[in-house]
């Protein structure tokens, strides 16, 4: 969407506060983050995929970003400045973002002519001339200012092809280092798609909401959708195979299309205490997924996209850089064996 003359990516409801100044950015809007379950209806402010995006008409501009404050989570948050598809300098990648209003003042790069150039040798996906500020995934962050001469970005500047991932906290990006090492967001830059991220932490419950919002939908190239994590504690068998007919019946018939890759728990503790449920839980994915028999709706193990224990942050079920990253390599090569050609332009 475009605010204040800059895009808000992956951003589709712009909340003004109310206890302070500045705006909450939400990734779904109202009328389907109001019908969420409630642990999603938070999950949605968080900024996870969420970009700012703006040419730069002159030669500097100020952005206020604020942390919100919520209890038992770190002080700062870490986004990320990028000219299109390059890091900016090390004194704005990685950038730190508190509780108090913390001020990024971004410039043109004095080689930003050679930077495009490059980028059109090498068929970069992002223009250069395009500042990203990838914002934290973790928690919701105010936008709290915009300063400077700023334009939209505008058609051709950023790929064609978009890539949607529904999942859990995995997917939403939980233990990343940056909010561009989640395997969602690695992916992305390996498919060369923008990223949109409905990862929803500690709530992805299948909520037909979110099956609706998904379906309705028209502007994604192709998805992943994680499913098991959050309710393997909460639900019996029962239950999650009731939701997750519900929600891959909704969603698959509705872009029959699209490719579509389903996949359920990556490798976690359970597995490695034996849990029986575990096996259950992805059998239930992969029977869902057989009996709709949709020619591009594929199921993917999630045992076979994180395979070493290494891969696992020391709380046994977020993955860890090492295990993002693998996931990230094993799906683009599932992906891009099934997409063929589309997927490696």
């Amino acid at each position: 969407m475009i605010f204040r003359n800059v895009e808000l990516y992956n951003v589709q409801e712009v909340l003004e506060c109310t206890d302070r100044s500045g705006y909450q950015l939400s990734r779904v809007p109202e009328r389907v983050r109001s019908r969420l379950n409630r642990n999603a209806q938070g999950a949605a402010l968080s900024t996870s995929g969420c970009e700012i995006r703006f040419n730069m008409a002159g030669d500097r501009v100020k952005l206020v970003l604020q942390r919100d404050q919520v209890p038992q989570t770190g002080a700062f948050g870490v986004a990320e400045v990028y000219y299109g598809p390059f890091q900016g300098h090390y004194w704005l990648c990685p950038f730190a973002i508190g509780t108090e209003p913390s001020e990024i003042i971004i410039e043109k790069p004095d080689n930003l002519d050679k930077l495009a150039r490059l980028a059109k040798e090498q068929q970069l996906p992002y223009d250069p001339h395009m500042i990203r500020v990838i914002l934290p995934y973790d928690l919701p962050h105010i936008l709290v200012d915009i300063e400077g001469d700023t334009t939209p970005p505008q058609s051709g500047q950023s790929p064609s092809r978009r890539y949607l991932a529904y999942g859990s906290s995995i997917t939403h990006g939980g233990s990343a280092v940056r909010p561009t090492g989640s395997y969602a967001m690695r992916l992305a830059q390996k498919l060369e798609a923008d990223l949109i991220n409905l990862g929803f932490a500690g709530s992805a419950e299948l909520d037909e909401a979110a099956a609706d919002y998904i379906a309705e939908r028209q502007d994604w190239t192709f998805a992943t959708i994680e499913l098991g994590i959050n309710v393997i504690d909460k639900w019996d068998t029962e239950t999650f195979e009731r939701k997750v007919h519900a929600f891959l019946g909704k969603v698959g018939p509705s872009h029959k299309e699209k490719w579509i890759f389903c996949t359920d728990l990556f490798m976690n503790e359970k597995d490695l205490e034996g849990n029986p449920k575990v096996k259950q839980f992805r059998d239930i994915v992969r029977l869902a997924v057989e009996k709709l028999d949709l020619p591009k709706l594929i199921y993917v193990p999630g045992d076979e996209l994180l395979t070493c224990m290494t891969g696992l942050s020391a709380d046994l079920v977020h993955p860890s850089e090492q295990g993002f990253e693998e996931i990230a390599g094993r799906l683009a090569s599932i992906m891009k064996e099934r997409i063929g050609e589309a997927a490696e332009k």
